[in-house]
């Protein structure tokens, strides 16, 4: 079962998040405020972290800088514009919703964040997509332009190596 740290300040957010995921078979724990989130993580181990920016005590910028690298991070804020999104995102965030979101987008976005995977251009095959122990078969790759962080927009996978 998937652990996910919830750092959020209004506590009736907090609150529908936790009964959201915890009803779709995650266990949470929840933090109100920025020092909560850091101090928590230091003491138990957790398999995502959805963090708030503007938290009391702590930012959640600087606790993208702690976190990121180590757990998958996605951002939950009402900082909608875009200096704030590649910010974050540039400092280790793995994704970024804006609110309001729907929860079941939630779902998604937490079940798009990263596991174990890389590229890898294979001699013999061309380029490989590793994740989760398979090895996949890109036909095409997609990048978009240099400004939007290196991250493929798009990869066809043809079939299982």
């Amino acid at each position: 079962m998937q652990r996910i740290l919830i750092a959020e300040d209004d506590a009736k957010n907090n609150q529908m998040l936790r009964e959201y995921l915890e009803d779709h078979g995650y266990t949470c724990t929840q933090a109100y405020s920025g020092s909560e989130a850091k101090l928590l993580f230091s003491m138990e181990e957790y398999d995502l972290v959805l963090l708030d920016l503007m938290l009391p005590g702590i930012p959640g910028e600087e606790l993208v800088s702690l976190f990121g690298g180590k757990i998958p991070v996605i951002v939950l804020s009402a900082k909608s514009g875009l200096d704030s999104k590649v910010d974050v995102l540039s400092a280790g965030a793995d994704d970024y919703m804006c609110k309001p979101f729907d929860l079941p987008e939630l779902l998604v976005h937490q079940r798009g964040a990263p596991a174990d995977i890389a590229l890898v251009l294979h001699r013999d095959h061309g380029v490989v997509l590793s994740a989760d122990g398979n090895d996949y078969l890109v036909s095409h790759v997609s990048i978009p332009p240099a400004r939007s962080l290196g991250i493929c927009s798009q990869l066809d996978l043809c079939c299982p190596l």
